[in-house]
């Protein structure tokens, strides 16, 4: 076993241990708000700066602390609506030990998924920022059951890097 699969089954064991303690309905939560607050972000932003347009001259900044703030706002709002919403499904523990064992199980595919897109950033970035790093993952990739599970036929991390840098120009305009 390589210093990666080590790192993996690391990180693997802490979100073994923080998916049982919060539990699937938590985690679900999160993950959802996660994808709805970065959503919400890239419809809502032009509004803020509209108001901003007499505050800050740049087009870029502009919309950078319009992003900005309407991340804030909406990762408030949605916490608040989670918190009462935890509190109503917590009141009657009918899920118990089974919303536990789910959130651990959860847990460990969100690993697996972060390690994805991880790897593919890496070796696919690792010609142009880190060239000296890229023989080192190779050599990995052969000798680590990791890179060889997580990271062979990844097509999730593969389509996400493509999906952001595809999203990006068009929500961040150029300065």
């Amino acid at each position: 076993m390589t210093v990666l699969d080590y790192i993996f089954i690391g990180c693997a064991a802490v979100a073994v241990a923080v998916g049982a303690w919060k539990g699937l309905l938590k985690q679900l939560f999160a993950l959802v708000g996660i994808f709805v607050v970065a959503v919400g972000t890239t419809y809502l932003a032009p509004y803020p700066a509209q108001w901003l347009s007499s505050v800050i001259e740049g087009d870029g900044l502009r919309s950078i602390v319009a992003m900005i703030i309407t991340f804030v706002v909406l990762a408030l709002a949605y916490g608040i609506v989670t918190a009462i919403i935890s509190k109503i499904v917590n009141k009657g523990k009918v899920l118990g030990a089974l919303n536990r064992v789910l959130g651990a199980v959860l847990a460990v595919g969100v690993v697996y998924l972060v390690f994805a897109v991880l790897c593919s950033l890496l070796l696919d970035t690792a010609d142009d920022f880190l060239p000296h790093i890229k023989g080192l993952l190779q050599q990995s990739f052969r000798e680590s059951w990791v890179m060889q599970n997580v990271y062979a036929n990844n097509f999730f991390g593969n389509w996400l890097l493509g999906v952001l840098a595809e999203k990006i120009p068009s929500i961040v305009p150029a300065a």
